[in-house]
């Protein structure tokens, strides 16, 4: 967001930075599914008030966070002019 000079909101909803990301922008279907990552940022703020991840839900939770990275840093590489490895 700070790249296209959009500052960021004081939010934790997922959903709430996505919307505000530019239209031009090509988001792809991973984005859909970061949104309920918003969720564990709750769970994890206000433990014991809801059921325990399972390992599925973990494992489920870290590819779609893992991906949700893995496309921020391909726009931010693209926007800074380097390749895959970083120069």
């Amino acid at each position: 967001m700070i790249a296209y000079q959009i500052p960021p909101p004081k939010a934790h909803n997922i959903n709430i930075l996505i919307d505000l990301l530019p239209a031009t922008l090509l988001k792809p279907s991973i984005l859909i599914e970061a949104a309920t990552l918003s969720n564990y940022a709750v769970d994890t703020r206000y433990p014991g008030e809801a059921a325990p991840m399972t390992e599925d839900e973990y494992l489920n939770a870290l590819q779609i966070a893992d991906a949700t990275l893995q496309w921020a840093e391909s726009i931010l590489a693209q926007m800074t002019g380097e390749n895959e490895t970083g120069t």
